[in-house]
């Protein structure tokens, strides 16, 4: 029998990351910090559970296994992708919402491509889908990940040769944000996300040397991540940071360290209590609710999401109700049939003596 191997309190954290996006689509005045906050805490997730699922790969078969990862993830995030871009494509074809009718072909490209993060694309995609840059800028994480990591498996797991990435990928940022007119232009580039989401896999490659450093019980650990939650909520209520030079070099990387400190104590919740259940939920559905709240924000509010008190919250409403029947419809069945598919393949291929697991 396979070990659950959801842990629910990595579920809060991508609950408080999707509500911070919800909320800064629905009041970008009010909380004008909270999208790049929410973002950068699923980069920095994101990067953490990946290195672990591919480290788990290499210790049971002694390198990434590069089919599997690429179809698990493949069956993982195309089944509710293509969902709300069915519906999508209805709407926009059906009545034109958005006005999006003559440029439908463009944007359902650009979404399944995973190109949303590149700005000569989306030029000539929808508003509505503009939100997937980040997906986008996750896929190709995805794709030079583990190439890089199998490199760094046979190298002798170097810490110098991943701090010098490291460097190379910050200085990347600095290079991306200074390129550009403005630095907002630089917001969607995958330049400028890439050194947060190695943040989180080098936290995964060296969880025990993090683990050493951060408190790891009683009131210290709670001290702690109380601190990491006040500094991600004080930067969502920053004014817009798109703009700011400091965001890409100097924010991005404290938002993600912060994330770091939430994980490493989140992560030993293994279930959690009935009063945190509401973002626990949240978070089951974070990324298709991620989806379509740009949709229904940026259909209710015009490109810019100029959305007024009800409207918002209509648009949240939407957001919920779309993402719970994702998951029901099509999430969920998906992710039995992969857990069906990955025991076949793990009885017939371990090695003898070596027990299945998670």
């Amino acid at each position: 029998m396979l070990r659950p191997t959801r842990i629910e309190g990595l579920d809060l954290v991508r609950g408080l990351a999707i509500l911070l996006v919800m909320i800064r689509h629905g009041w970008a005045e009010d909380v004008g910090g909270a999208g790049i906050v929410g973002v950068v805490m699923f980069f920095a997730l994101s990067g953490y559970l990946i290195t672990g699922v591919l480290l788990g790969q290499v210790e049971r078969a002694g390198r990434p296994d590069f089919g599997r990862f690429y179809r698990d993830r493949a069956v993982r995030l195309l089944p509710a992708m293509v969902f709300m871009l069915g519906a999508f494509s209805v709407a926009v074809l059906t009545v034109d919402i958005g006005g999006d009718r003559d440029r439908w072909l463009a944007s359902v490209i650009v979404a399944l491509t995973y190109t949303a993060d590149v700005p000569a694309f989306v030029a000539h995609a929808s508003p509505a889908l503009g939100h997937l840059w980040t997906l986008a800028v996750e896929e190709q994480f995805y794709v030079l990940w583990p190439l890089l990591l199998l490199v760094w498996i046979r190298r002798g797991r170097r810490g110098t040769r991943l701090a010098v990435l490291l460097l190379g990928l910050y200085a990347s940022s600095f290079v991306g944000v200074v390129a550009v007119d403005e630095p907002r232009d630089a917001y969607v580039l995958p330049t400028s996300w890439a050194f947060v989401l190695l943040l989180g896999a080098s936290a995964r490659l060296y969880q025990d040397r993090v683990a050493a450093v951060l408190p790891c019980h009683g009131q210290a650990r709670t001290t702690a991540s109380l601190i990491a939650l006040g500094v991600l909520l004080s930067i969502a209520f920053a004014p817009v940071l798109k703009s700011w030079l400091v965001t890409y070099l100097l924010l991005g990387p404290l938002i993600a360290a912060a994330t770091i400190v939430l994980v490493f104590h989140l992560r030993d919740w293994r279930t959690v209590s009935g009063r945190w259940r509401p973002l626990l939920w949240l978070g089951t559905v974070s990324y298709a609710a991620y989806l379509w709240n740009g949709v229904f924000a940026v259909w209710l509010g015009g490109p810019t999401m100029n959305l007024s008190w009800w409207q918002s919250l209509v648009s949240i409403a939407l957001t919920l109700v779309a993402a719970q029947v994702s998951l029901v419809v099509v999430e969920r069945p998906a992710r039995r049939w992969k857990s069906k598919d990955g025991v076949h393949a793990r009885a017939g291929s371990r090695p003898p003596g070596v027990a299945v697991s998670a």
